[in-house]
């Protein structure tokens, strides 16, 4: 990592817009957020080693008495919000290296999930994801070969324009694909909070009767679309069931299920229209 940094240009970020970064402070107990284009260059790399410090992988750094961590430690330290909000900044983009993020299932801790709605009031968010995961731990997050980086970097630039141009940012390899992604962003967007999306999956009609049933949480034969509020909206991983969609709420009951996905889309589409109009 050091050999990395010390051939980029850090002294260049003098120069630029204001950037933070997340680390987490073992000590305190707490993510931290550190403007770095004011430090000298040799601050700027232990402060960018700290947050680069994965648990496990690479070595906590001290840093004047203090011991850093990657700041993804905690979720929240992904999607570094608090010094944008703090610094007057309401309309924020968060680019997401996971194709499941979502903005409402940012936590700071087991259990402990942030209401973005009352700890930012005002802001508004717009979440660019990739369509496909960019690797696990190993192929993705500590994969430093410089095809990958380079591939990663034009792909977020791609999908980022993109979302500002409102051109289609689907590049997929089957329908499934676009549909499962564009739920999962219609969801984030229109629900505010677990209660308004029950109360839609009772109300809309977009399903087949249902028998309220317990489930294991589709661990090994679903796949989670999107989760929201501690919803799940699952799609069978079998190939040949892929048609099969289902709704869990928080205690792993299924509350609901689908085998056309158009249909789920046009309820949340009926929906998003009864909210502008307030019918």
């Amino acid at each position: 990592m050091l050999e990395i940094l010390n051939s980029v240009d850090l002294t260049a970020l003098k120069y630029k817009m204001d950037v933070f970064i997340s680390v987490y402070d073992v000590n305190r107990h707490c993510t931290v957020y550190k403007r770095i284009n004011n430090m000298t260059r040799s601050e700027m790399t232990e402060t960018l080693l700290a947050s680069s410090a994965m648990p496990l992988a690479y070595s906590p750094v001290d840093i004047n008495g203090s011991t850093y961590i990657d700041g993804g430690f905690k979720r929240s330290g992904n999607a570094p919000i608090q010094p944008l909000y703090d610094n007057g900044y309401r309309n924020i983009f968060i680019a997401s290296l996971d194709n499941k993020f979502s903005i409402s299932n940012i936590s700071d801790g087991i259990g402990q999930r942030v209401d973005i709605g009352n700890k930012y009031p005002g802001a508004k968010f717009t979440e660019i994801i990739p369509l496909e995961p960019l690797g696990n731990v190993f192929t993705g997050t500590l994969n430093f070969n410089i095809g990958k980086v380079r591939d990663a970097i034009k792909s977020g630039y791609s999908d980022t324009m993109k979302e500002l141009n409102n051109e289609e940012v689907y590049i997929m390899r089957n329908n499934y694909a676009k549909i499962n992604f564009t739920i999962k962003r219609k969801v984030s967007q229109l629900f505010g909070s677990a209660r308004e999306f029950e109360e839609f999956i009772k109300t809309a009609n977009f399903g087949n009767p249902n028998l309220k049933m317990p489930t294991l949480g589709g661990k090994i034969f679903y796949e989670n679309i999107c989760e929201i509020f501690g919803w799940k909206i699952q799609q069978h991983n079998i190939s040949l069931t892929k048609f099969h969609y289902r709704i869990l709420d928080n205690n792993d009951m299924r509350q609901a299920w689908f085998t056309d996905p158009e249909d789920f889309l046009a309820a949340l589409e009926d929906y998003e229209t009864s909210k502008k109009f307030n019918y």
